[in-house]
């Protein structure tokens, strides 16, 4: 598990560390959710109405996990 602390999250590469984490723990769960955030993430294109919605309804349980 890694740990993280406020004051390392306030820097770029503390965030970037905390994303890179959440994304590693997608993709050994759910691959092709991993790939379609990374999809989403380079320009979103495709993700409006319905799929959108779709897409954050799948996303959210892994967030509240990583979260949590």
């Amino acid at each position: 598990m890694h740990e993280f602390s406020c004051s390392g999250l306030i820097s770029d590469e503390g965030l970037a560390g905390l994303d890179e984490r959440f994304l590693y723990g997608l993709a050994e769960g759910d691959r092709t959710l991993a790939e379609v955030l990374r999809a989403y993430r380079s320009g979103g294109e495709g993700f409006e109405g319905v799929l959108g919605s779709d897409f954050l309804l799948r996303l959210a349980p892994w967030v509240e996990r990583f979260i949590g």
